[in-house]
């Protein structure tokens, strides 16, 4: 059997406290990588360390919000510290908003902004450098197919995630030549806590966390520049989106796939 290549690999994992980032954890843990687990609250990242050290692995962890550069920075310097180095670094920090963009408040857009793009731009400015020194390294990045194709009343979690994608496409780019790569997943809507709230028609329906983590740690072990996830609707939509702005909108109207929450206007 092949050596997976995550095996004995130092990774640190933001947003990993649940949902899509718990199960990133829990395959990289699986795969034999040693995982420090970056979230705002300690509670939830010392239950998920327990759950995988009684399941064999390891894993600490080092609590911190990833708009609060000094912070990130300090958890990045304990995994770093406990470990002699970082190889693997997934960034998926984020927060669901929904409001409109004439009613939405600015502050809503500029949290979006600290947390998708410059928590990720701060990980990721904070770790590569070692890795080009080593010679390897994986980075990860869980975006959204809503950084493509933006839906009526998703303005600030939209524009965050296409910022951060962007972003990713460039550096990917500029590490060209090298063996660090930058893997990019862009989910449809996925079963989390974050949007329960969030109902979506039947053609739209939810994926689960652990097929979005899948998917991205395939991309990062085959250096696939992005993978949508699922790979058909939303591959079609963002072709028609290209073709015909105007056709997307109408299908995004007539399907309702911007979903909605039980008492919210249409």
């Amino acid at each position: 059997m092949l050596r997976d290549i995550f095996a004995e690999k130092r990774a640190l994992r933001t947003g990993a406290s649940g949902g899509i980032g718990s199960c990133i954890v829990r395959r990289l843990t699986a795969s034999g990588a040693l995982v420090g687990l970056v979230a705002r609250r300690r509670s939830p990242l010392e239950e998920l360390q327990k759950e995988i050290i009684r399941a064999g692995g390891t894993a600490i962890v080092a609590p911190a919000d990833v708009t609060d550069r000094a912070a990130l920075l300090g958890a990045i310097d304990t995994v770093r510290d406990a470990w002699g180095g970082i190889d693997i670094a997934v960034a998926c920090a984020g927060t669901y908003v929904r409001g409109e963009v004439m009613d939405s408040d600015p502050s809503i857009h500029e949290d979006q902004w600290r947390t998708s793009y410059l928590g990720t731009l701060y990980l990721f400015q904070e770790v590569i450098p070692a890795m080009l020194e080593r010679g390897w390294g994986r980075l990860g990045l869980v975006s959204s197919v809503i950084g493509f194709k933006g839906m009526p009343r998703e303005s600030a979690y939209a524009a965050g995630k296409a910022a951060e994608a962007g972003m990713a496409g460039i550096l990917r780019q500029e590490l060209h030549g090298t063996d660090v790569f930058l893997s990019t997943v862009h989910p449809s809507r996925t079963d989390t806590p974050m949007i329960a709230a969030l109902e979506v028609p039947l053609i739209s329906r939810k994926i689960s966390p652990d097929r979005v983590a899948r998917a991205l740690l395939k991309g990062m072990r085959r250096k696939k520049p992005y993978v949508i996830v699922p790979s058909i609707g939303p591959r079609m939509l963002w072709a028609v989106e290209m073709l015909s702005p105007r056709l997307a909108d109408t299908i995004v109207r007539w399907f309702r796939l911007s979903g909605w929450i039980t008492g919210e206007e249409d």
